[in-house]
């Protein structure tokens, strides 16, 4: 079973094109609704998976309950020292 979670494909459903949206992917409603779901493909040796599809859905439930905004990460390749493990990036921070 994979649920996919993207605001855009409700444009695709009859009558659905300026329904308000219920839940969000980070919400506590959302998380409880899909802990349902993936206790009922366990049930029946299902497998489960999830796919957002745009990282833009992630956060708006932290916002709410917080009143802060969260911030976006950035990764890179480095190349680690294989004795010591001792590894140096370089990043840029984005403030915008």
């Amino acid at each position: 079973m994979r649920i996919f979670f993207d605001y855009f494909y409700r444009k695709k459903t009859a009558g659905q094109e300026d329904a308000p949206r219920k839940y969000m992917p980070d919400s506590d409603a959302y998380i409880q609704k899909v802990a349902a779901l993936s206790h009922i493909a366990q049930t029946y040796g299902v497998g489960f998976s999830l796919s957002f599809l745009s990282p833009l859905e992630i956060g708006p439930a932290y916002t709410a309950k917080t009143g802060e905004q969260s911030s976006w990460l950035q990764y890179r390749k480095g190349l680690r020292d294989p004795v010591t493990g001792a590894f140096s990036v370089q990043l840029w921070r984005h403030t915008d």
